[in-house]
């Protein structure tokens, strides 16, 4: 769902855009002038501005201006019944997206908020707002962030990739959790060496302890020299402790005691493995009710990174699908989601998160038909809530008609003039 700023100084206008909007599937903020607006900006993530160019105090044209030092990338649509070489001039020089002379179609207005956003979100998927990284921090620009959450994430991965700390990484299932670690590792000094995973919830407590431990040998199943364990294998790189919350308490105890001993020092300790963290539980309170040992849990919770559920993320939905589906695509050209797509996919909860968004993508791209992708090919529960989520008085009726004309039909109660 695109968040979409409106400003006009007349309040009736403002609430019939934000009708249209609405029931365009997108979330429709209003300011009454340029002032109101930039506050607006300088406090919320706006995905486009649509401003009146004729407005009292600051008009469309100051306004974009200002707005446009405060957020260079921001796409804005400039509308005038007053049109003038002058003023189309200047909104050129201003890198304005475009520039509509009223009475508008519907569909005019439609099509052109469609294509703003596309390049807005083609901006962010390229550009990623990243900004200048080192060497070192260049495999960052393979995380998706269009979200201030997760561009929050990814500033502590640059920030802790350089340590050597121990990390907790918490987040709901599908969230993102081995992609963040894997993201710490690729930006650390340890990069040229493994990255590997222990899934402490998925094996049994002596094949887990053998394989942080060492405690008893056995035959490598996966390649590895016979008896080697995974820490071994992964000297000099990182390992992640997948759900290591489910880590028995004992095999806890005897983990806290191996670090004391030398030769367990000097494999992890002393340089030699790296170890993260991820889980899907609230270890904090496992503690406090002797579920976890507390030594264990402050050698991790020093540093802690917590991502959001997909759906209090939405700005990271389209990029994320838009990721997804090119990675899905084996082709040189750039498949598109469609407008009725991105409806569908904002307006779902995604209980699964990304990993749930990956997996319908994938299908997705299978079905694509011409390199754009439709409601048609998503699956049924997603679409339904893109249709749960539409405003039941949709604009559809109206297209081909002047805006000017709409405006008037829906105004004419008030006696309000549609300039």
């Amino acid at each position: 769902m695109s968040r979409i700023l409106v400003v006009d100084d007349e309040a009736p206008v403002r609430k019939v855009l934000m009708r249209l909007l609405q029931a365009e599937g997108h979330e429709a903020i209003d300011a009454s002038g340029g002032a109101d607006a930039l506050k607006v900006l300088d406090s919320e993530e706006i995905d486009l501005l649509i401003s009146d160019v004729k407005m009292p105090g600051m008009n469309g044209l100051e306004l974009a201006k200002e707005a446009l030092n405060y957020r260079p990338d921001l796409p804005i649509v400039l509308m005038t019944a007053y049109a003038s070489v002058s003023t189309a001039s200047e909104a050129l020089k201003l890198n304005v997206f475009d520039y509509l002379q009223k009475p508008l179609t519907l569909d005019v207005l439609k099509v052109t908020i469609d294509r703003a956003l596309d390049r807005h979100d083609d901006v962010q998927e390229y550009d990623n707002d990243v900004g200048p990284v080192g060497e070192e921090h260049a495999a960052i620009k393979q995380l998706v962030a269009a979200d201030a959450h997760t561009k929050q994430v990814r500033g502590m991965i640059m920030r802790v990739s350089l340590t050597e700390l121990w990390i907790t990484i918490s987040g709901e299932f599908g969230t993102g959790k081995a992609t963040v670690a894997r993201m710490i590792h690729e930006c650390s000094p340890r990069k040229e060496h493994a990255f590997m995973v222990l899934p402490c919830a998925e094996l049994p407590e002596p094949v887990l302890e053998e394989e942080l431990l060492g405690h008893t040998r056995r035959s490598a199943k996966s390649g590895g020299p016979a008896g080697e364990t995974l820490i071994e294998k992964a000297r000099g790189g990182t390992v992640l402790l997948r759900d290591f919350e489910a880590m028995p308490l004992a095999l806890q105890s005897r983990f806290m005691k191996a670090l004391k001993d030398d030769a367990m020092s000097g494999d992890v300790l002393e340089g030699g493995v790296r170890l993260l963290a991820a889980t899907t539980a609230n270890v904090e309170e496992l503690v406090e009710h002797g579920a976890f040992a507390p030594d264990l849990y402050g050698r991790f919770g020093a540093v802690k990174i917590g991502i959001n559920p997909l759906r209090s993320r939405a700005k990271d939905i389209v990029p994320l699908a838009m990721h997804f589906l090119r990675q899905s695509v084996k082709k040189k050209h750039k498949p598109k989601l469609a407008a009725d797509a991105r409806h569908a996919l904002t307006s779902y909860s995604w209980p699964g998160n990304a990993g749930e968004l990956e997996t319908v993508m994938e299908h997705a791209a299978a079905s694509v038909v011409e390199d754009t992708v439709t409601a048609a090919v998503l699956p049924d529960h997603v679409v339904a809530a893109g249709a749960g989520a539409a405003a039941p008085d949709s604009p559809s009726s109206f297209r081909g008609e002047s805006l000017k004309k709409f405006l008037k039909q829906e105004l004419a109660d008030r006696g309000v003039a549609a300039n």
